[in-house]
């Protein structure tokens, strides 16, 4: 596919006397065809920001200025279709660099250091650090090979709650490497709540969902243990996500008389609007992984009224507040307790409210401040690089003493 110039990339870079200061944001979480985690993030950071009146945002992909249109319509559609198709057929001649005095702003981790003369990143999952033990090695590596170097290199470095934030300082001693809290929302298309309103009632018996890819840390185990128990009977369980790793193991550990996998439904990659009926018309979202960075789906839940079971780890506690219930991750009988409790729960009338209000504290607003705080304050102190730099040196030892997969 070829792109249209019919705007200048040019277009929009920061004048000298400009009123607002440019900020381009990197796009490359958004060229996925199907949007979940972090180009999910992405979409809705860029458009808290393109709703806000703090700067002057622009697009970037690959240290290179991309034309704000083309972003918009991929924001547009949700799919980054055509935004990789046009990305990848430009030849050399019409890509731009993104000046070197700009301020660059990359979602998730940086593939490439010093583009731009200020950098931040998002940090979304500290487990390969912390618990390595729940990822493939590949996926460890991958993590830990240029973190040290990526946090050397920020102006600032953003975390996606103050529980993933807590763990990275409480762990490693950096003084004065500058650091904020950058907390997602969640913005479900308009039109859903009038679709839904007019569409068929869901034939389903009482279920809770789970969402996610289910990977070790994200904890099935407990779910599909709980559900074998008589206590779980009436409740049917969707599991909404890709299938990942060792599902079949867990599954076939809890499930020793047949019965929980007729009431277990691995529905795969959904529809938004799909997933979007399906959590409104759920008993609960279960949300029992041992780590999260920030943990959205929850968010997602609790925005529809719908109230969470949760592990009491990482962000969960913060991001569910008073709009759910608490489970130790490694205990069946405190999850079920815990199904029990938010039963009796959704009997007082304050309740719904709670929910509610657990939902109401995230919004556009709340994302953009850390982000626009960023940009009217002063470049950082690079002196304490050093100590970042000293820390990128540990994390190697880690990949030089582990065995090459």
């Amino acid at each position: 596919m070829s792109l249209a110039l019919d705007s200048d990339p040019r277009q929009g870079l920061q004048q000298p006397g400009a009123q607002r200061p440019t900020l381009f944001l990197d796009v490359s979480p958004l060229i996925e065809d199907q949007w979940t985690g972090i180009p999910v993030f992405t979409s809705r950071l860029a458009r808290a920001l393109l709703g806000s009146n703090g700067c002057e945002l622009r697009f970037a992909y690959e240290g290179t200025v991309v034309p704000d249109e083309l972003v918009r319509r991929a924001l547009d559609w949700q799919t980054g279709s055509e935004l990789r198709s046009v990305l990848d057929d430009l030849s050399p001649e019409v890509r731009v660099p993104i000046p070197f005095h700009s301020t660059l702003l990359y979602p998730s981790v940086k593939p490439r250091c010093g583009l731009a003369a200020r950098e931040a990143s998002v940090i979304h999952d500290l487990s390969t650090i912390f618990m390595p033990e729940f990822h493939d090695e590949a996926n460890v590596r991958y993590h830990l090979a240029h973190f040290g170097r990526e946090l050397a290199t920020n102006d600032i470095t953003f975390f996606v709650s103050e529980a993933s934030r807590d763990l990275f300082l409480n762990s490693f001693c950096l003084p004065g490497m500058r650091h904020d809290v950058l907390l997602q929302y969640v913005d479900w298309p308009e039109a859903f709540p009038h679709i839904a309103a007019n569409d068929l009632p869901l034939a389903l018996p009482r279920y809770f969902v789970l969402v996610g890819t289910l990977e070790p840390r994200k904890n099935i185990g407990v779910i599909l243990r709980a559900m074998a128990d008589p206590r779980m009977r009436r409740l049917h369980c969707y599991v909404i996500g890709r299938r990942g790793w060792k599902v079949d193991e867990f599954l076939a550990e809890a499930d020793r008389d047949g019965t929980v996998r007729t009431r277990v439904t691995f529905t795969g990659f959904i529809s938004e609007y799909t997933k979007y009926r399906l959590i409104a018309g759920a008993e609960f979202l279960a949300f029992p992984s041992v780590y999260e960075g920030f943990g959205i789906p929850a968010l997602e839940a609790l925005s529809l009224g719908v109230p969470v079971v949760a592990a009491a780890s990482s962000s969960l506690v913060e991001v569910v507040g008073e709009g759910g219930t608490f489970f130790d991750p490694f205990s069946v009988e405190g999850f079920i307790n815990a199904v029990r409790e938010l039963a009796h729960r959704r009997k007082q009338p304050d309740f719904a409210a709670k929910v509610a209000k657990a939902a109401g504290q995230f919004g556009p607003e709340v994302m953009v401040k850390p982000v626009l705080r960023w940009l009217t304050a002063m470049r950082a102190d690079p002196r304490n690089r050093t100590e970042i730099l000293r820390l990128a040196a540990t994390l190697s030892l880690r990949l030089i003493s582990a065995p090459e997969s």
